[in-house]
């Protein structure tokens, strides 16, 4: 952060939980309340507001208005960045959960100034280090709130850096968003083109591919010379891809490495472990000469006059689902 910003207590730079409306609402008035499941901590927003009469929601609840900020105090609400701008509020105004720190700013900051300084992990770190209360209803407490030291820029540079951050929110959301389609496409476009493969005739793997383990870590060689080859590791095998920059060297002899060298079109599986390496796997789509796999990797060697190595990878997703109900 510039040091020639200056820094002020937020509680300074804002009415922390103000608690005065300052309006004569008609007791049948519609106004919107927000629980806390309205608010998506993913897009930090408010996502699913409620319609409600003034004279349910007046006491008891916790009012803002349009411009305030909304911030989860209650775990594990706050860790997961529930936080928001009340916006488009009915007659300007909202009530809601109780669980909510309102953040109301005053001329020298921008909502969303403040709405991103507390959306940051570091802020959510030290609020979490100041809880209060017992496991499971701790809380943020309004103290550490009014303390908590803001910069202050002058509103033009307030104006530009929210741009950039809400323009890098934007396109983690689309992130996001495309990884979840993708997720849920895969699978649909591989069942549309190949239906539930019930009419199909089905195989083991092993009777048309060579399915093979590869060398363990840290052995001894009794009377035998080893040679030091590079090795695919678990952490080179991830779902649908290989990362092969970094690849480390392990030793083996001679006889294995003519063995376990890999070749393109290998299809390498992991065996398990934890369960997000369940299955994970991926073609290899090079030659990788004197580079050979640790035991807990599977090498699939296809009788590409019975399977396709490609077709085979394309298949993963449903084989790894497969395996992981296999093993529950």
């Amino acid at each position: 952060m510039p040091k020639r910003w200056p820094t002020v207590a937020l509680g300074e730079a804002c009415e922390i939980n103000p608690r005065g409306i300052g309006r004569d609402i008609p007791a049948n008035e519609e106004v919107t309340f927000v629980p806390m499941a309205a608010v998506d901590e993913t897009e930090g927003a408010i996502a699913r507001p409620e319609s409600r009469r003034y004279s349910e929601v007046c006491r008891g609840y916790t009012p803002f208005t349009n411009g305030d900020v909304l911030f989860a105090k209650i775990t594990p609400c706050m860790q997961n960045g529930k936080a928001a701008i009340a916006t488009e509020l009915r007659k300007g105004l909202g009530f809601g959960s109780t669980e909510f720190h309102v953040l109301r700013p005053k001329s020298e900051l921008l909502s969303r100034w403040v709405f991103h300084f507390v959306r940051r992990p570091q802020f959510r770190a030290a609020a979490e280090a100041s809880f209060t209360g017992t496991a499971g209803q701790q809380r943020v407490p309004a103290d550490f709130m009014k303390s908590a030291m803001i910069p202050v820029p002058p509103l033009s540079e307030q104006e530009r850096i929210v741009g950039l951050l809400d323009e890098a929110d934007a396109l983690r959301q689309l992130r996001q968003q495309a990884d979840r389609r993708t997720a849920a496409f895969i699978p649909a476009l591989f069942h549309e083109m190949f239906g539930d493969c019930e009419d199909l005739p089905a195989h083991p793997l092993s009777q048309i591919a060579e399915v093979v383990s590869g060398v363990a870590k840290g052995r001894r060689f009794k009377g035998s010379t080893p040679v030091t080859v590079p090795y695919v590791r678990v952490a080179n095998v991830q779902a649908g891809y290989l990362d092969l920059s970094e690849l480390k060297t392990i030793e083996a002899l001679p006889s294995e490495v003519a063995e376990l060298e890999l070749k393109k079109g290998d299809v390498l599986l992991t065996e398990g472990g934890d369960f997000d390496k369940l299955g994970r796997g991926a073609m290899l789509e090079q030659d990788l000469s004197g580079c050979i796999h640790q035991n807990h990797v599977y090498r699939v060697r296809c009788d590409k006059s019975k399977l396709l190595p490609v077709y085979f990878a394309k298949f993963l997703p449903d084989f790894c689902i497969m395996r992981q109900k296999s093993s529950c």
